[in-house]
């Protein structure tokens, strides 16, 4: 059975290419992100979320957890959105 890596941010820029390493190295990759992906493993959730977070970690149960999430536009505009994802 292959390990279960999970990736905060797998739709942005560099999380696709890191699910792409872990899957040619054997891992099963999940991946977390809002809105949607073609990634097969993807679950969309929101991190500030505690309770689906718990929920989706918890069911998972990864071996390896990368956290790439993140707002990176700073005209985001709303400061403690930015804080509070980050």
């Amino acid at each position: 059975m292959a390990a279960t890596a999970l990736v905060t941010g797998l739709s942005g820029f560099t999380g696709h290419y890191l699910a792409r390493e872990l899957e040619a190295q054997g891992y099963e990759v999940h991946g977390l992100g809002q809105g949607s992906s073609a990634a097969a493993h993807f679950h969309s959730v929101d991190l500030r979320d505690l309770e689906r977070l718990t929920r989706v970690v918890t069911t998972i149960q990864p071996e390896v957890v990368v956290h790439l999430a993140a707002i990176a536009f700073v005209a985001h505009g709303d400061a403690s959105d930015i804080y509070s994802s980050n």
